[in-house]
């Protein structure tokens, strides 16, 4: 089985920024449906990781958005976002082989077209009175 697309030993979930054992420890394979084969391991939540990542949620953005994300600017908001944007195009590779794991014995061709790799300068299209947010990349 290949654990690399799971949590660091695939008993854990990430909860609140950072990754923590599931309350029973339990896990599940991840079972690729077209040969019934495990490829994964993750973790097995149950109803109190559903409640502490609920809580970890609430906590972030608060019931009225007054937790941290709430605080944030808009501006702050769309920066950390271009992050994440940022994050999942330096990993689109490993995504792109997981979302097109070979079938049966099939190879997976998987690569996004050039366009879609490069980072414009600006992917927000300001309204007005708005900023422009700039990616970090």
């Amino acid at each position: 089985m290949d654990d690399n697309w799971a949590a660091p030993d695939g008993t854990q979930h990430f909860i609140g920024n950072r990754w923590v054992a599931s309350n029973e420890g339990q896990t599940i394979d991840v079972v690729d449906p077209s040969d019934g084969k495990p490829f994964a391991r993750i973790a097995r939540g149950d109803g109190a990781d559903i409640d502490r990542a609920v809580r970890a949620a609430r906590n972030a953005l608060g019931e009225s958005f007054d937790g941290d994300w709430g605080r944030l600017t808009a501006t702050e908001r769309g920066r950390l976002l271009m992050k994440l944007s940022a994050a999942v195009l330096d990993r689109h590779e490993q995504l792109a082989q997981l979302e097109h794991r070979p079938r049966a014995g099939q190879a997976a061709d998987v690569d996004l077209p050039h366009r879609q790799r490069r980072r414009p300068a600006a992917r927000h299209q300001p309204g007005p009175g708005q900023p422009a947010v700039r990616g970090s990349g």
